[in-house]
């Protein structure tokens, strides 16, 4: 059902030891500047988001004298190479750093606690406060951050600005010694977490008895949720949202309890966590159960997360995980409708054969309307598998739109058709199918068509087929009696699964033929018509 693109000749960054550390630095640091965001400062999860950055971007400094990041719109490049395009939670970070004019970033070595904190501190800011107060690469300067650098690519100058900045930086300290400890931790969460982390607040809200303090609770789950979204984290992310889940839809919990946690879900509704969720989602190392687990939460957020799902599957090159993804978005059924239909206009042939699998296998009947128009689409390929879908879909619509495909001149269209009108049990088809069937053909061009009417035939098991299936098992020709024989057999084959009693002697009489294969066929259409008595009486 899922298929992939024939081959991409886009440069990207090659999946690496490298490019995976690139990558997880940059995460680290999209984490970091969300925890400044949430979190005052000199609060516990502020310094364990530092920490973990300056742990990330360690591998990458050593033994270099700078590694430079250049901004684009909507992803980062190294040594002028993207990085992961289709990770939405880079692609996410890119946009606010270009909405806050960074085109750059530069990283010494030597990076530091003390400057990863007023970095983030700096980027939280909203564009327009930034702007305000002079730019970035103003408030980095104010700052004293000397080991991180916007929008510059001359080291020899950064150097020789870094000299600077630490001496300014110490002398602000002497005159300054208490100005960090001094600031306090003002109380601008709902509730002081303290040392708490995700898994104690958890434990804390299922045992809680009092209604406003799991209220309370659910408030702080958001930011931790959010600073959780690393590997190490994904357990207990999916813990808490699986918790929320059952909490919202649970009739026996209180109001306030089943309202909080749906507060809290939809406060959850980002980016960043559905592509965090997808991304789990087709990991490979993943048990059937965990996997499991997730498809269960993005049903949870029915409605949301489709249009994330499809465009990972739109980009994904592995087959695996396509299959993955389409399972999701089956799994979420006519709402995942809306977003498989505008992917149809994708100029990508397999991007939109892809999407009618999936309409296919949803069976809602409301989207034929949309698919008859695929049948005209340039590529063979779409052209086929919209016929696959209208037949698992069914219908009026589809029948209507299968019966016209049996006029047109596309014999290889008009073959899926006939199949299709088949396993559809179409006996409006039945006039056309026999039309087909007793067409002359001298050459043989339309044998296999004509086998395959033949076959559809049977398998609607109407009645009003009998009078030409019994001509054609009859018929026996000295020329190119070998090909006249398939057609017999296709015949004598449809015959049984008709199961009418009036072609029970001709069928006896055929087990005698003088063509194995007639014969053959006759015997398997008498022993099912035998069982289908029997299992009658």
């Amino acid at each position: 059902m899922i298929e992939s693109s024939p081959g991409e000749n886009q440069k990207v960054a090659s999946r690496t030891l490298t490019s995976e550390y690139l990558e997880s630095a940059l995460r680290g640091l999209d984490v970091l500047l969300k925890a400044s965001r949430f979190y005052p400062p000199g609060h516990p999860a502020l310094k364990t988001a530092v920490e973990q950055t300056l742990l990330k971007f360690a591998p990458l400094l050593m033994g270099r004298e700078a590694i430079v990041f250049s901004v684009r719109k909507e992803v980062f490049l190294v040594d002028d190479t993207p990085l992961n395009s289709r990770n939405l939670v880079l692609k996410n970070f890119a946009t606010q750093l270009f909405a806050r004019h960074v085109r750059s970033l530069l990283i010494l070595p030597d990076l530091n606690s003390r400057d990863l904190r007023e970095f983030a501190r700096c980027l939280a800011k909203e564009p327009p406060e930034i702007h305000q107060q002079g730019g970035v690469a103003a408030l980095l300067q104010e700052a004293c951050v000397a080991t991180l650098w916007i929008n510059e690519f001359d080291l020899a100058n950064v150097l020789e600005q870094k000299h600077e900045r630490e001496a300014r930086r110490q002398e602000m300290e002497e005159n300054q010694p208490e100005a960090e400890g001094g600031q306090g931790t003002p109380p601008s969460l709902a509730i002081q977490l303290e040392e708490q982390d995700l898994e104690k607040l958890l434990l804390e809200m299922e045992q809680t008895e009092s209604d406003q303090h799991f209220r309370m609770l659910a408030k702080n789950i958001e930011p931790l949720v959010l600073l959780n979204l690393t590997d190490s984290g994904r357990p207990l992310v999916i813990r808490a949202l699986l918790l929320l889940c059952r909490y919202a839809a649970d009739r026996q919990l209180s109001l306030t309890r089943r309202q909080a946690s749906q507060e809290t879900l939809t406060l959850l509704i980002r980016e960043e966590l559905f592509d965090f969720l997808i991304t789990s989602l087709c990991q490979k190392n993943d048990v059937r159960e965990s996997r499991e687990r997730l498809l269960t939460l993005i049903a949870c957020f029915r409605g949301k997360i489709e249009k994330y799902l499809m465009q990972h599957l739109a980009e994904e090159n592995d087959s695996q995980s396509r299959k993955i993804l389409g399972s999701a978005l089956l799994r979420l059924g006519a709402t995942a409708c809306p977003v498989l239909i505008e992917y149809l206009k994708d100029p990508r042939w397999f991007v939109v054969r892809n999407a009618i699998g999936i309409l296919g296998e949803i069976r809602d009947r409301q989207t034929t309307g949309h698919l008859i128009p695929m049948l005209a689409h340039e590529d063979i390929r779409v052209r086929r598998e919209t016929v696959r879908a209208l037949t698992k879909i069914g219908g009026r619509n589809a029948e209507g739109t299968l019966l016209q495909i049996l006029a047109s001149e596309d014999q290889e269209m008009r073959r899926q058709a006939i199949l299709s009108l088949g396993a559809l049990k179409c006996t409006a088809a039945v006039p056309a199918l026999l039309d087909l069937a007793t067409q002359r053909d001298g050459k043989g061009q339309r044998r296999d068509e004509k086998k395959e009417a033949v076959n559809a035939l049977g398998q609607i098991g109407s009645s009003d087929a009998l009078p030409q299936l019994t001509a054609i098992l009859k018929r026996r020709r000295f020329w190119f009696s070998s090909r006249d024989d398939e057609l017999r057999a296709a015949a004598a084959l449809a015959l049984g699964k008709i199961g009418s009693p009036d072609a029970l002697v001709l069928l006896h009489k055929a087990t005698e033929d003088r063509s194995q294969q007639v014969a053959r066929a006759a015997l398997l259409a008498l022993n099912r018509i035998e069982k289908t008595t029997s299992y009658a009486s």
